[in-house]
């Protein structure tokens, strides 16, 4: 509430209901639920609005290596203070926290409802080890999976996870992990730590208890097994925070990325294999190094599930970022506000492009030069088929519009917004399509000239298809209509 506060939002409570305002705009609301409000965001407004009315350009974001916003998505939406001890810590480079203020994505993502209390710790790897299912989810992973088991070590607080189908596979899970770390770190574990649930504990009944495989398993290995008494699974508080942790950023990464919600299982895996390298409240090192006694290296990471729009595996920027379908509801605001709607078509894009290296090809076939055919050509501009051809025509594009006082959106980088007092311009970049709106003919003519004088255009007046969505534009009615009768 604090950091939307001086966000500059405001809030109304009433009736078990709640409200949640931008200016005079309500942006989400929510219900009274258990104890807590489920709080609905506006996607309209997250995706527009706010993004139209208070962007800042980020130019050539990808490449800002100093971006928190950018590091925090990398990071799979770990919490400013984490990073700022990275920083600190020497792992990541100096971060820019000035664009790091609120994340819709981790309010969207994680909740809390508990406070921790102090525990004794251990003084060595694998003296305790705190276990904890999760699941059944609703939604199966790929492979069908439905749970999942994690192991946190006490001391480093270095976690493993494993999938399951069914709660009995637990053991083999058990049998797997106990292998693997007694041979990297050739010590033993000594305690293992669990609920009571069935998994672990096994049965009890009037005669006492029926260990379970899992039990008999840690009694053959001369493990101790540590139980958490009936009703308090905050006894068990390591696992339990470890896999709320864990759930907060799968929500937070699935939204981001907008990806198939079957797919939480990679991102669950990827959010353990972050929160073992990053620091906690827990331990003031990295678990990694204090599991392997290495300082983790965070420089490959990129933003999951989009690889963060234009960078490959290499890290060499060659793809042109494309508009997320989703910003195609702006056509709400185009209808509401009464906008002109207009169309215009880039000839030839991708050779417009300005090489920042040297490409050679070969000679075009029956265009070789006699007595020449073993020398290439060098390319003095981009062409259709070359690899980065995309990319070098974003940035030219971008450079351009920037420098006309245009400001690129920092939800979706194919948005670019131009307000001059009471008028404003906004458009959509579809790789050559361009679809304007406006609320001032003066304002758009003067942007058409602008791109005419800079790119081989072509004026489809007003719009009428785009993206193989038809639009129906009646301003005497007030309607709007889309429609993909072309697909059908």
């Amino acid at each position: 509430m604090s950091k939307l506060d001086i966000a500059g939002y405001s809030f109304k409570f009433e009736n078990g209901c709640f409200s949640l305002f931008k200016r005079t705009f309500m942006i989400g609301s929510g219900t009274l639920y258990d104890g807590l409000y489920k709080l609905n965001l506006d996607n309209l407004y997250v995706e527009t609005l706010m993004t139209l009315q208070h962007n800042v350009g980020t130019k050539r974001s990808l490449v800002d290596e100093r971006s928190a916003y950018l590091w925090h998505k990398r990071l799979r939406h770990i919490s400013k203070e984490r990073m700022q001890r990275l920083v600190k810590n020497e792992i990541l480079l100096d971060l820019d926290f000035t664009d790091l203020n609120v994340c819709v994505d981790c309010i969207t993502g994680k909740q809390t409802k508990h406070t921790k209390k102090g525990a004794t710790r251990s003084t060595q790897l694998l003296e305790i080890i705190h276990t904890d299912i999760c699941g059944p989810f609703d939604v199966n992973s790929f492979n069908k999976e439905k749970y999942f088991i994690t192991f946190i070590d006490d001391f480093s607080r270095y976690g493993h996870v494993y999938l399951l189908h069914e709660k009995s596979q637990s053991v083999n899970a058990l049998k797997v992990y106990i292998n693997e770390v007694e041979r990297q770190l050739d010590r033993k574990v000594k305690i293992v730590r669990s609920d009571r649930g069935g998994e672990y504990y096994g049965r009890y009944d009037e005669s006492g208890q029926h260990g379970g495989p899992f039990a008999k398993f840690l009694e053959k290995r001369g493990i101790c097994a540590q139980y958490t008494m009936p009703g308090t699974p905050q006894q068990n508080g390591v696992s339990e925070r470890r896999n709320r942790t864990l759930l907060d950023m799968v929500r937070s990464m699935l939204s981001n990325s907008c990806l198939l919600v079957s797919l939480w299982m990679y991102a669950l895996k990827i959010a353990m294999y972050l929160l073992n390298r990053v620091p906690s409240k827990a331990v003031q090192k990295a678990p990694f190094e204090l599991w392997t006694s290495r300082k983790p290296s965070l420089r490959h990471l990129h933003v999951w599930g989009c690889f963060e729009d234009g960078i490959d595996y290499c890290r060499k920027e060659t793809f042109l970022p494309v508009s997320k379908k989703d910003s195609f509801r702006i056509m709400a605001l185009v209808a509401h506000y009464d906008l002109e709607l207009h169309q215009m078509d880039v000839k030839t894009t991708f050779l417009n492009g300005d090489l920042e290296e040297d490409v050679y090809m070969d000679q075009p076939m029956g265009f070789a030069e006699e007595g020449k055919e073993h020398m290439v050509c060098k390319l003095k501009r981009s062409i259709y088929g070359l690899k980065q051809a995309s990319r070098q025509w974003y940035l030219k594009f971008n450079d351009t519009i920037v420098s006309f006082g245009f400001k690129e959106n920092t939800v979706d980088r194919c948005i670019y917004l131009k307000v001059n007092e009471s008028k404003f311009i906004f458009f959509i970049l579809y790789v050559d399509d361009i679809l304007l709106a406006t609320n001032d003919l003066g304002l758009l003519s003067e942007t058409k000239r602008f791109f005419s004088n800079n790119f081989e255009m072509k004026d489809m007046g007003d719009a009428y298809y785009v993206i193989g969505i038809e639009i129906f534009h009646d301003r005497s009615q007030g309607l709007l209509c889309l429609s993909q009768n072309a697909y059908y």
